[in-house]
């Protein structure tokens, strides 16, 4: 619509401005509908929806050599939600959120983070230069055990705590790309068997059986 300006009458002038904040709004609604499609609204870090979306365009669109995909889970949280209530519960999954949101990296490329489901969070690092995965992997359960949130129901730590799988993806394939997520969970699933409170990186191939390499 034409700017009110453009008019001599007041009717026409008073009708144009109203059809521009009409638009102006649906414009507004429309952008803010897209950010909750796409976001998770307790801790307002993308979804699922936008992980898949921000992913595959690391590998079709910006054609990144390395990527690094970590699945996180915090320790034993069900216990943390059964003692300490929901309320609590959320402000954990939120400081958590803001934990993994606020660790740089330096690898000279893109990072995501995502709420995965529940308690489970994932971060995809992405770059053309080889990222150093296992430092990653580090930093983010030593971040998150520097909160000192107190979980003292934990039968492994006296805080909240993370278990993180980690898979190094050389030259990513978009047909690969729900592997990536099996092998980053079977890394996940070792490193929580191995103990709680750490990481497990291994290399991604095609061929399900990996090289395993352990902190």
């Amino acid at each position: 619509m034409p700017h009110e300006g453009t008019f001599i009458s007041k009717e026409m002038k008073a009708f144009s401005r109203t059809i521009n904040q009409i638009v102006t709004e649906l414009e507004t609604s429309r952008a803010e509908l897209k950010w909750q499609s796409e976001h998770d609204p307790l801790t307002r870090i993308a979804n699922r929806r936008r992980l898949e979306k921000v992913f595959k365009s690391y590998i079709t669109r910006y054609k990144f050599r390395y990527i690094t995909l970590f699945l996180i889970d915090i320790d034993h949280f069900k216990l943390f939600n059964d003692n300490y209530g929901h309320l609590d519960g959320d402000k954990a999954l939120k400081a958590v959120a803001e934990c993994l949101e606020s660790l740089e990296f330096d690898g000279c490329g893109e990072k995501l983070v995502a709420r995965f489901g529940g308690e489970e969070f994932c971060v995809v690092l992405a770059s053309d230069m080889e990222i150093d995965s296992e430092l990653y992997g580090e930093k983010l359960v030593n971040a998150v055990e520097l909160m000192h949130i107190v979980h003292q129901f934990s039968p492994s730590n006296n805080v909240l705590s993370i278990s993180v799988g980690g898979v190094e993806i050389d030259t990513p394939k978009l047909n690969d790309y729900l592997d990536f997520y099996h092998a980053a969970d079977r890394a996940l699933y070792s490193a929580k068997a191995q103990g709680r409170g750490r990481y497990l990186v291994q290399k991604f191939q095609a061929n399900p059986k990996t090289q395993l390499s352990v902190q």
